[in-house]
């Protein structure tokens, strides 16, 4: 871990001390175009510090990239000039020499894998055309002679070289940095709340949040993972012609640093708001296709897509299509956690602020009671852990809830409601559940492609039908479970009467 620590410390640390310089330049300039155009009056040192920026986040890991990646989705939080550098993140990573991507091809299919697979070539790219590399690994195009015969093109992922150790130990820091700040360096997280830094640390719950980020992240680490993710994603959208998954190819298996799947045609999300810039009908409408497929993956079938940020998304303007890829991170609760989460996701969305408060207090208070019991034998020791004065709490998550569901520019605000929430909580002693971290990121994610095709989008009108379909079908499956419970009841005093 020290080795890490220092490495990351040489990496990032000359950019990061020269950042005081880079915000007193930029003071008075515009953050409206990107420090690359030919026609930025941007300052040169900023274009060099931005460039700067980037060549470290590359050299300092797969982690690090992946939440630039994300960053680079939220120009509204982190400017247009970073995010239009940090786009390269998407799919212009550095990309690993033809050696390692051939080694692997070798292991994955045999000597003789040219005789399976080919790649498509061209005299700058040596082995084979190269369509994207991102933080974990790069992926090629190439052909196949399918089952029937004929010639269908496909893409190959390939795991970059010491990603998983590098992920590893960069998780490992993660995790000490999450004992060591709260308990002795609080104050490096301002707190915005009535409570102390390190109070504010303790009912954020950091070390949760760090566990379900490396969750996330492990996932990434196994291709054959992924695999399994693109079968479940195709079976649940089977039914939508908006939505499309690559799909695996039959008698090439998965490997954990190999995957070879259908090649998907479409445009980059990028380039289709670019295009798509001045017909709004035709950027609302996809708005609302990327908002219901969203809302299904979370309420019909508890399995989301934690990584669409726009290098991973599609479109077919013709057919109104999207389609998503990199479907290695994905987010998925157990029972309990769903419910919760479902329950508490709708009432924000239907302005029923008060409920959704009365849930986080409810989910919080059993949580703690339960930590409280398992350490100690003592009834009494929990409740310190109870939230205190519930009622001002829910008053607070009521109005924030009021304002948000007024407010024309929700998706601008939202940051602001979510940092409030987190501060009420701190207040309050309401503890975040850590299962609600992945699930904030997908959804933080998915703000960023939101704001980018309709930013004044009414979310609860394309998500109240999917929550009524979604309650019907619980309701319907209560009072079945409820029916079998009966009947097998019934049957034991059958039995037992005989």
């Amino acid at each position: 871990i020290l080795i890490r620590v220092l490495y990351l410390s040489c990496t990032m640390g000359p950019v990061l001390l020269l950042y005081p310089l880079h915000n007193l330049l930029s003071s008075d300039t515009s953050d409206t175009g990107s420090p690359l155009s030919k026609n930025s009056t941007t300052p040169i040192f900023m274009n060099w510090w931005y460039q700067f920026l980037l060549f470290s986040v590359e050299y300092s890991g797969p982690t690090v990239m992946k939440l630039c990646q994300w960053a680079s989705s939220r120009p509204d939080l982190f400017g247009t000039r970073f995010c239009d550098v940090m786009g390269k993140l998407h799919d212009s990573v550095t990309p690993h020499s033809w050696h390692h991507t051939e080694k692997l091809l070798e292991e994955t299919l045999g000597d003789h894998w040219r005789d399976k697979l080919t790649l498509d070539t061209n005299e700058s790219q040596a082995g084979g055309v190269i369509l994207g590399s991102g933080c974990i690994g790069q992926v090629y195009k190439g052909s196949i002679v399918n089952e029937e015969g004929h010639i269908q093109n496909v893409a190959i992922k390939v795991m970059h070289p010491n990603v998983r150790e590098q992920v590893h130990a960069d998780l490992q820091v993660l995790r000490l940095l999450s004992h060591i700040i709260p308990k002795y360096m609080p104050w490096l997280i301002p707190s915005t709340s009535a409570t102390s830094s390190k109070e504010f640390l303790r009912w954020i719950n950091p070390k949760g949040a760090v566990e379900e980020f490396s969750i996330m992240l492990e996932k990434q680490l196994d291709f054959r993972r992924e695999a399994n993710h693109l079968t479940r994603f195709n079976e649940n959208f089977g039914d939508d012609p908006s939505v499309m998954f690559p799909e695996i190819i039959m008698g090439f298996e998965a490997t954990s640093d190999v995957l070879i799947e259908t090649f998907c045609e479409g445009m980059p999300f990028g380039k289709f708001v670019e295009q798509y810039q001045h017909d709004s009908d035709k950027l609302a409408k996809m708005c609302c296709v990327g908002i219901r497929t969203f809302c299904r993956m979370t309420f019909d079938h508890n399995f989301i897509h934690a990584d669409l940020h726009p290098g991973n998304i599609l479109v077919c303007p013709k057919e109104d299509k999207f389609t998503f890829l990199d479907a290695g991170m994905v987010t998925e609760y157990t029972e309990e956690d769903h419910d919760v989460i479902v329950k508490i996701l709708t009432s924000f969305i239907r302005c029923e602020g008060d409920k959704a408060a009365e849930l986080m207090l409810s989910d919080s208070n059993r949580r703690m009671l339960k930590k409280s019991y398992e350490s100690s034998s003592n009834v009494d020791s929990g409740s310190d852990n109870i939230a205190v004065n519930e009622n001002a709490y829910i008053k607070k998550i009521a109005r924030m809830v009021d304002m948000a569901h007024t407010c024309d520019d929700f998706f601008k605000n939202l940051s602001q409601y979510i940092a409030f929430i987190c501060d009420a909580a701190a207040t309050h002693r309401v503890m975040m559940n850590q299962t609600f971290v992945s699930f904030g990121l997908a959804v933080k994610v998915q703000e960023g492609v939101a704001m980018s095709l309709d930013p004044s989008i009414k979310v609860w009108n394309v998500a109240n039908p999917i929550i009524l379909r979604y309650e019907s079908q619980r309701y319907i499956d209560r009072l079945k479970d409820n029916f079998r419970e009966r009947v097998m009841n019934l049957l034991r005093e059958f039995k037992a009467k005989e």
